[in-house]
């Protein structure tokens, strides 16, 4: 908890998974999935955690992407779920 009694999140794991990976450990390679530019999980660490992750899930396009890339899986996020957890405690 910050100093004004606010949680601002500084380190977020986000997995990814769809209907055919969904039931396996994120470790499982998984055939859809691992097509996608970055994969199952996601690490965002430091002050502008929270910042970087609601970038991630609203626009998961970012460089490293190529054209068909984004033709093919830009709207992977369209039915995510978001859960949070504060581990203090």
């Amino acid at each position: 908890m910050q100093e004004t009694g606010i949680h601002i999140p500084n380190f977020c794991v986000a997995h990814r998974a769809c209907e055919k990976c969904i039931q396996e450990p994120i470790l499982t390679h998984c055939p859809h999935c691992s097509k996608i530019p970055g994969g199952r999980e996601k690490i965002f660490r430091g002050p502008n955690t929270l910042t970087d992750f609601a970038q991630w899930v609203l626009d998961p396009i970012d460089e490293t992407w190529s054209k068909e890339d984004i033709v093919r899986y830009g709207d992977c996020h369209r039915y995510a779920t978001v859960m949070a957890r504060n581990f203090s405690g």
